[in-house]
């Protein structure tokens, strides 16, 4: 084969490869159509980890309301019994995401208001809204994983 028809071969190759590839991210999931409509609450102690400057476990909130799809909500801290201002800032945000017909939650971010837990404390909740959920943070070794579940009112 001479280089010009090794050429042609290539680029026909990867115009037949790109034509078959799919643009699609994640695989399409079944959204929730209303069964789960209505505000949903949680209360938790959320234990820092050993190498934080908040020694008591901070009081958090969590209120969520879905309706069809669409999950929205707030998650409150006000830091308890700890004194460093730091404590009294993590977790504050809004809740936004979506839900899926089986209850699972599907890109639920926490929008952090502080720059200082945007950077350390949660950003996204993952589970199941009628079973165990968790609050998922950016440093770990400070924020750990915590689990807790919502109570519909």
């Amino acid at each position: 084969m001479n280089r010009l028809t090794k050429f042609s071969a290539v680029l026909i190759s990867s115009v037949v490869l790109a034509g078959c590839q799919t643009t699609q991210t994640q695989p399409n999931v079944p959204l929730a159509t209303g069964q789960y409509d209505g505000r949903y609450g949680a209360n938790f102690a959320f234990e820092m980890g050993p190498a934080t400057v908040c020694p008591s476990a901070l009081p958090i909130t969590v209120e969520l309301s879905v309706s069809g799809e669409d999950v929205s909500g707030v998650i409150i801290n006000d830091g308890g019994e700890n004194t460093h201002k730091f404590c009294a800032v993590y977790h504050n945000g809004t809740i936004t995401g979506k839900l899926a017909e089986s209850g699972d939650l599907v890109n639920v971010k926490v929008s952090q208001k502080d720059s200082h837990s945007r950077q350390y404390a949660s950003y996204k909740i993952t589970g199941n809204i009628g079973g165990e959920l968790t609050l998922v943070s950016r440093q770990r070794q400070f924020h750990p994983d915590s689990k807790f579940s919502v109570v519909k009112r």
